[in-house]
């Protein structure tokens, strides 16, 4: 059987012959014409290629114009190059890279910049100046390099030279020499360029702090606030107070914080947290008629209300219509260069705090007059979010009620319903809540879209009370069509209405398990697509902001259908989508706009969802029917479709398994996973196709990336099957050991380390060791069905399934978590306290190196309910146990949380410490670092480290930017890339896409190699970087040297 990928037109005819030859035997004999779940038949692939026809042009094709011969020499000498240096003396290295960069410096300008095209002439040719650090010599060659630019015959004539120079001197850690090539480019920096002066003025080459030699104390402090004294910044700027209190005692910190405050133009803020912030609060407080400007940013809680109020009467906020236009006055944007988004400014944080700050004191009515000063987009804010779950609505439960009540009744808009309903309920008060929400549905004149969100508002209501039946029958009356006669573009906005009610009657039909609830859903999607539910205009950015407000849900809607063996209705969905989008590209377009859509592969999700489909029905020629003939990839192979569809890879893969090319499948499903390691469902057919020979791969994919658990497990399961039972309870207790919680997977895969752990423990006698396990994938698999209840606004049914699982297996952290994040959200605080107290004391032993936090258990420590058990808890047990590394994780967890910031780096510290391999400690230390003005070195240290466990960065932050030992950088990016897995050029051809690729670059006159650029970005998000790559994304260096996305520099 030939395996091999058919790469040419002519190899490919032949085996698409041989393909249809093995289905017509039996690969299709296996496939589903009709759903047995809606009995609704499958009409097959044809159905949406004829749908697409009216959208291709079918003009001749023709070939592009040779590239330029100099640029071309100079593209292949660049990437010969690297090779070169092992072979060569270091002084020859360095010579020889020069010359190349000597070459690229001399490139006339508009072989580097390009306006209308992706990628510039140079770029085409591989040459760039992020390929030249590419490129770079390895650090033997470093100083070589320095002595060559330093040398008389090299006199700087150019920019470049100087940017070569200081990036050099960046190399060799010259600080001195490198800012002294940085002057002469400021100095050299025109009038006209004070962007470029600007650009080059922040450039950091020490670290994270203000400078390699900066170490934190009160006097280099004092001595900050005297250059701000004696010299004005310009606008306003924001002064970060360190931890003075700890460093100098509470009165010299006094005196420094009041220094501070009384500077023009200046705010300040705390983020250390702990005695300091406390401290400067009094300060402000006290001294408020001294201040010159508003401490907002030194509101953080409920009980700062005091102080909010004498800021406010000291600061009062004045109409811009009573505030004239002088000439002595500047606009606000010319004084103030920050740009902040309304809702978000320090005000508008610190108005939120006050808010709650006033229910909890049971001022109602100036609540509700402070709440009527926020837009509506804040109550969906992150910091009204955070506010309202760390707020004890227990204790509070009276007043939050009454202010829900009052302030609903004047802006029933907000989007405050489920959460006012969830207390309301619980607390047995929802009927004048529900009555409200009735009447603010009933009140005439409005628009659709506000009956549309109130009908909503009116669900929610009802589910929070459990009152399931009276939202269906709300939800039926809001979904009805639109009545006969009107126009097209109002019968399309009743189309979106209706299709987010049923995509809301879809979810709920899931989580109560109603089969008839769902196949109503279903007929209703389709219906509404059909009736323009996803098109508000004709294309443009209406199209795309459409199709991606309504992807994810209608794609959660399919894979229910999906689940649920509904693959007629799952077809009928995605084909009235498809309708829609080709409606919406369509509509008054002429074809140069519908061939470029169509290049950009817009449109292809809706078809790989379809091809998913036919995958699951058994229907495999269907899928190949549309890799084939659809011609709306937006690419010549699929190779370059994997991150943009990735939809498209399982199916393609068991496609071409099924038709006898399992070698390409396999080289499919490897370069998937390479990117996404959590699809088990790639994974199961992986090793169904090469059985144990998948070890090694496994083995290698798991070495380029240690924290991701994903290769281990599939690794166990293999020799589970192969009877290798020793190898595979070691291999599956590793996996256990990086990451427990698997809190990143969808429902249905979480935990499944534990379901092979079990299998294994049985297969070797140990049954009852087995069944505990299996009773922890139990408990999660019931947790996720209270996850959909929750989701589905039914949190008083949720309940009682956490609570099920929490008897089934009580020792699981993430089901006690979920059942007090529950009880919580109803204002059952000492109840919930209970199962905060099971989870803190579970936490530690669940969690692992990356500890991805279970699904559900989001905002650990956001309750002050949780707060108080978590102090209690774990306190006690890192005094009994303190050699455990976790303890120490949670407790830097509960710190921040606090504010006590430089307690809460030093416990993550410890957990390094504990076990140098702790990912987690390390990235929550590094990102306390300017919030404790941790010094340069260190902060180098913690980057560094973080970017040998992890140089893909695929599991903590990008940390380049605080890199100043380059050396160091390069030996480590040397290994990890010496640890990658091939990528093939190509995977599998997309014929009709690459015909209509090539009529469009024959129509408009330019060629783009396509598949080049996308497989060059694909390596780079499978890949470690090489280490000049890693080089080239250090701040300093794209800073110094211009680095951006063309070739060319700033």
């Amino acid at each position: 059987m030939n395996t091999k990928p058919c790469l040419s037109w002519i190899g490919h005819l032949s085996c698409r012959l041989m393909a249809i030859a093995l289905i017509s035997l039996g690969a299709h004999a296996a496939s589903v014409n009709t759903s047995k779940a809606d009995g609704i038949p499958i009409e097959g692939a044809q159905k949406l290629l004829d749908q697409f026809k009216s959208l291709q042009d079918r003009s001749a094709v023709s070939k592009d114009s040779k590239a330029n011969s100099e640029l071309s020499a100079l593209g292949k000498d660049l990437a010969a190059f690297p090779a070169k240096p092992a072979t060569m003396p270091p002084a020859a290295a360095a010579a020889m890279w020069l010359d190349l960069y000597d070459r690229f410096k001399k490139l006339p300008k508009a072989q580097l910049e390009s306006y209308d095209s992706p990628l510039s002439e140079a770029e085409k040719q591989g040459v760039s100046m992020l390929g030249l650090v590419e490129a770079l010599p390895p650090p033997s060659s470093w100083p070589a390099l320095g002595d060559l630019i330093r040398s008389q015959e090299r006199k700087a004539s150019h920019a470049a030279d100087h940017r070569l120079a200081a990036f050099v001197g960046f190399l060799l850690a010259d600080t001195e020499g490198t800012e002294r090539e940085l002057k002469k480019l400021r100095d050299e920096a025109s009038e006209g360029r004070d962007w470029l002066r600007r650009r080059l003025n922040p450039v950091r080459h020490g670290g994270a702090g203000t400078g390699s030699k900066f170490k934190l104390s009160s006097k280099a402090f004092s001595d900050y606030l005297r250059q701000l004294e004696e010299t004005r910044r310009e606008g306003r700027i924001r002064v970060v107070v360190p931890d003075l209190v700890s460093i100098a005692g509470e009165a010299q910190s006094e005196s420094l914080i009041l220094r501070a405050l009384k500077l023009p133009g200046v705010t300040i803020s705390v983020p250390s947290g702990g005695a300091t912030h406390a401290l400067a609060k009094k300060i402000a407080k006290r001294q408020i008629k001294s201040l010159v400007e508003p401490q907002w940013e030194l509101v953080t809680g409920i009980n700062d209300v005091e102080l909010y109020e004498a800021l406010a009467a000291r600061f009062p906020e004045t109409a811009k219509k009573d505030m004239p236009r002088t000439a002595f006055e500047k606009r606000p944007d010319e004084y103030q260069p920050d740009f902040q988004l309304p809702g978000r400014s320090p005000k508008d944080i610190a108005r939120v705090h006050y808010l709650f700050g006033l229910i909890a004191l049971g001022k109602n009515d100036a609540a509700v007059k402070t709440a009527h000063e926020l837009s509506a987009s804040a109550f969906g804010e992150e910091t009204f979010e955070r506010a309202w779950r760390a707020f004890d609505k227990g204790r509070h439960a009276s007043s939050i009620n009454r202010f829900c009540l009052d302030l609903l009744r004047q802006r029933p808009e907000l989007s405050l319903w489920s959460q006012c309903a969830a207390i309301a309920a619980a607390q047995r008060q929802g009927e004048e809540l529900l009555a409200l929400a009735r009447s603010a549905l009933a009140e005439p004149g409005k628009s659709l879209a506000s009956r549309s969100a109130m009908r909503h508002r009116l669900l929610d209501v009802l589910l929070a009370m459990d009152r399931v039946e009276d939202a269906l029958t709300e939800l039926r009356l809001g979904a009805q069509g639109a009545a006969p006669g009107v126009s097209e573009q109002a019968a399309s906005a009743e189309g979106k209405h209706r299709l987010k009610l049923a995509l809301r009657l879809g979810t709920l039909g899931q989580a109560l398990d109603r089969e008839e609830l769902i196949a109503e859903a279903e007929a209703l999607v389709a219906r509404s697509l059909g009736a323009g539910g996803t098109r508000e205009g004709s294309g443009g950015e209406d199209f795309s902001r459409d199709w991606y407000e309504s992807d994810r849900s209608i794609t959660e809607f399919v894979e229910i259908l999906l689940e649920r063996g509904r693959y007629g209705g799952a077809e009928r969905v995605l084909l009235a989508l498809f309708r829609e989008q080709t409606a919406a590209l369509t509509m008054g377009k002429e074809q140069a706009y519908r061939d470029a859509v169509l290049l950009q592969g817009h449109i292809a999700k809706p078809v790989a969802l379809l091809a998913a489909v036919y995958d699951q029905a058994g229907r495999h020629l269907d899928v190949l029917v549309l890799l084939d003939q659809f011609g709306g990839w937006g690419s010549p192979d699929l190779i370059a479709i994997a991150d943009r569809v990735p939809e498209i890879m399982v199916p393609a893969a068991r496609a071409l398994h099924k038709t006898g090319r399992s070698g390409v499948a396999a080289e499919v499903l490897k370069l998937h996973l390479q990117a996404r390691p959590q699809d088990d469902r790639a994974f199961a057919l992986l090793v169904e196709l090469l059985g144990l020979s998948a070890k090694p791969w496994l083995e290698a994919l798991y070495a380029r990336d240690r924290f991701e658990e994903r290769p281990l497990i599939w690794k166990a399961h293999l020799l589970l099957q192969a009877n290798q039972l020793d190898e595979a309870e070691t291999t599956i207790r590793q996996a256990l050991k990086v990451d427990p919680t698997d809190g990143e997977q969808k429902a249905g895969d979480r935990a499944r380390a534990y379901a092979v752990l079990a299998a294994v423990l049985r297969s070797k006698g140990k049954a009852e060791e087995a069944t505990f396990f299996d009773k922890v994938v139990e408990a999660v698999r019931l947790a996720e069905a209270g996850d959909r209840l929750s989701k589905a606004g039914l949190v008083q049914r949720s309940l009682k399934v956490y609570e099920k699982a929490s008897w089934l297996f009580a020792d699981a952290y993430c089901v006690q978590w979920r059942l007090a994040e529950r009880l919580v959200a109803m204002g059952s605080m000492e109840e919930a306290k209970k199962h905060y107290q099971i989870a803190f004391e579970r936490m530690p032993e669940q969690f692992g190196q990356v500890a991805n936090v279970c699904f559900g258990c989001e905002g650990v420590f956001t309750h002050r309910e949780s707060m108080s058990v978590a102090e209690e808890v774990l306190t006690r047990i890192a005094k009994a146990s303190p050699e455990r590394p976790q303890i120490h994780y949670l407790l830097g967890q509960l710190r921040n949380a606090q504010g006590r910031m430089i307690e809460a780096y030093q416990n993550y510290r410890r957990a390094s410490s504990l076990d140098p391999d702790y990912l987690d400690a390390w990235r929550e230390a590094y990102r306390l670092r300017k919030d404790i003005l941790l010094s340069d070195e260190e902060t180098n240290e913690i980057a560094i480290k973080m970017l040998s466990l992890d140089p893909m960065g695929r599991h903590s932050a990008d940390t380049f930017d605080d890199v100043s030992d380059l050396s160091t950088l390069w030996s480590i990016f040397e290994r990890a890339a010496a640890r990658n897995l091939p990528i093939p050029d190509t995977l599998y051809p997309l014929n009709a896409s690459s015909l209509g690729i090539e009529r469009y670059y024959a129509k408009v006159g330019m060629r783009f190699d396509l598949l080049g650029a996308s497989r060059s970005n694909l390596v780079r998000s499978r890949s470690a970087a090489s280490p000049g790559g890693a080089i080239a994304r250090v701040g300093f260096v794209r800073e110094a040297l211009g680095i951006r996305n063309y070739a060319g520099w700033y």
